[in-house]
C-alpha cells in the first residue's frame, strides 16, 4: 500500500508530494498508520545525522524516537506544501542542540589526551577503515556545533547548501561559512594527527 519510496535530490528517502501530504493529514489525527508511514519513510535519515552529530548510538536512537514524538505533536502546524523531510531534520537538528547545551559532561578533547585517539597502522583493512571512521567522528566531535553540523548534513548526508540552510535555520551564505570553518579545522584536526583527510 504504501510503496517503494524514491530519493530525493540529497539523498534522503523522500515520499511523493501527494502520499506524503497525506500522510501528515492523517498523522495530525492521530492515525497510527499514517505516523508509522513517516517512521519508515524517514528512520534511518533522522538516526544517521543524529549519530553523525553526537557519536553515540545510544543517544542517536533515543533523539530519534524524541524527534518523531515531537513532530507528531506538531504535524497540526506543519506549513503545508513544505517538504517534511528537512522539517524532520530540523527538529533534530534542535534536540541534538539541546542535549549539547544541558549537557555537561568531559569533553572529546580529554579523551584524545588521555590516549582514546586511535591512529590507524598496518593491520587488517577494514579494522583501519573503522578506526580512521572512529577519529573522524572524534574530530568531528571537537568541532563547535554549528560546524559540525554543517560538515555532516554536506558531506555525510549529501545536502545541497539550501537544504542545509532550512535544516540549520540560517541563511545559505551563513551555512557556506560555517561548512568552510569546519573543514578548515577538520582538516588541521586529522593532519595533527597524522591522518590524511
Amino acid at each position: 500500500m504504501l510503496g517503494s519510496v524514491p530519493l530525493s535530490p540529497f539523498g534522503a528517502r523522500r515520499p511523493a508530494d501527494r502520499r506524503e501530504a497525506e500522510w501528515v493529514r492523517l498523522g495530525a489525527r492521530g492515525d497510527r498508520a499514517a505516523q508509522g508511514a513517516i517512521v519508515r519513510a524517514y528512520q534511518d535519515r533522522v538516526y544517521g545525522l543524529l549519530l553523525r552529530l553526537s557519536g553515540d548510538r545510544e543517544l542517536a536512537l533515543d533523539l530519534s524516537q524524541e524527534t518523531f514524538l515531537k513532530a507528531f505533536a506538531a504535524l497540526k502546524t506543519f506549513r503545508q506544501g513544505a517538504s517534511l523531510g528537512p522539517w524532520l531534520l530540523k527538529i533534530a537538528n534542535n534536540l541534538f542542540i539541546d542535549h549539547v547545551r544541558s549537557r555537561r559532561t568531559e569533553s572529546l578533547e580529554a579523551a584524545i589526551e588521555e590516549g582514546e585517539w586511535h591512529e590507524p597502522g598496518a593491520e587488517d583493512p577494514a579494522i583501519a577503515r573503522i578506526v580512521h571512521e572512529t577519529d573522524l567522528l572524534a574530530a568531528l566531535g571537537l568541532l563547535p556545533v554549528q560546524w559540525r553540523q554543517a560538515v555532516v548534513l554536506r558531506h555525510l548526508d549529501d545536502m545541497p547548501y539550501e537544504a542545509i540552510a532550512e535544516v540549520l535555520g540560517v541563511p545559505v551564505g551563513t551555512a557556506k561559512t560555517w561548512l568552510f570553518r569546519g573543514r578548515e579545522r577538520l582538516r588541521a584536526l586529522l593532519e595533527q594527527r597524522g591522518i590524511t583527510p
